[in-house]
């Protein structure tokens, strides 16, 4: 037999003994995890069940802030402290930040930040406000870019008391943002308002003119659907018109 036969029948059988040996080299282990990998593909994986009763049992907690591009006009301290016991049926400000869980009535919680809002608490993007702003105009957008103040609010109320205190808590925003020159900023729906335009959304309707909705799952108290946070904002469910 020639040389060069014999020569590649030896790199055929080296060729058939090395790829055999890489197959039994491979765990059966591996093997089987592998066709169950393959089996399961496709196949739906179960989710969290939704807690059972109302979902208008937890307490609610939102926040809104007041953004300022320059000096505000009033004190915003102040101006939410005469806010405040101007406006019947207020929440009650707090010194700590709230627990929702613990609270019995409408509280808030006013934390007035100079020192970190570019870098912890920085308004919308110039890409964002498009979509998200209301009633601004570029101006008052390119402005906002730079806003280094901010008066940030925490409120929480009892689930059971949650359209009046919606409303209080909306008015009390707004009225303050108006006083002192601020921007309206809604922590859940991302969106920015004029004061003026916050007012129109709401119509100071608020919440009482819309239908039974959830503000927050009680099994997740910080989170909500767009549908039902929308409603404290006259219960838009489309986008609003363009800013610029």
């Amino acid at each position: 037999m020639p040389k060069t036969h014999i020569r590649r029948i030896a790199i055929a059988t080296l060729a058939f003994s090395l790829s055999a040996a890489v197959i039994a080299a491979t765990p059966a282990a591996q093997q089987q995890q592998q066709q169950a990998v393959a089996q399961s593909a496709g196949k739906a994986v179960p989710g969290t069940p939704v807690p059972a009763g109302s979902p208008l049992a937890g307490p609610i907690h939102f926040q809104f802030a007041i953004y300022y591009a320059k000096a505000p006009t009033t004190d915003p301290m102040s101006a939410l402290h005469s806010n405040l016991s101007k406006l019947g049926g207020s929440p009650k400000l707090l010194a700590v930040a709230p627990t929702p869980a613990s609270a019995t009535e409408p509280v808030v919680f006013a934390n007035w930040n100079t020192t970190t809002v570019l870098q912890d608490y920085r308004a919308p993007n110039m890409e964002q406000l498009p979509r998200f702003g209301r009633g601004l105009s570029r101006e008052q957008a390119e402005a906002l870019q730079k806003a280094d103040r901010a008066l940030i609010l925490d409120f929480a109320h009892p689930a059971q008391q949650s359209s009046a205190a919606m409303l209080k808590a909306l008015q009390l925003t707004l009225q303050v943002a108006s006083d002192t020159g601020g921007l309206v900023w809604d922590e859940e729906t991302r969106e920015v308002f004029t004061p003026r335009s916050g007012a129109s959304a709401a119509s100071i309707r608020g919440p009482a003119a819309c239908p039974t909705c959830p503000s927050r799952p009680s099994s997740t108290p910080t989170a909500a659907t767009t549908s039902c946070v929308r409603s404290r904002w006259a219960c838009r469910s489309s986008a609003c018109p363009t800013w610029w």
